[in-house]
């Protein structure tokens, strides 16, 4: 089955915010949003694993990447 589609204009500077955040951690718009979506409503657990992995990986690169930094 498809998931639905969905259409929702959102404010420029929230839109700057959501473009840096893909640009920084390396998802999509809509696993970005998808993500943001369900931890608002609580339903975390309803993303798909594999997204959630992917996110988490992502995350943790981004921590390392930090921790060498500033070392």
């Amino acid at each position: 089955m498809q998931s639905p589609h969905i259409s929702v204009r959102i404010p420029p500077k929230l839109n700057e915010r959501l473009e840096s955040y893909i640009k920084d951690n390396g998802v999509s718009k809509t696993e970005a949003i998808v993500t943001a979506i369900a931890r608002y409503l609580n339903c975390e657990s309803e993303v798909p694993v594999i997204q959630r992995i992917v996110e988490l990986e992502q995350r943790m690169a981004n921590l390392e990447t930090f921790v060498n930094y500033n070392h």
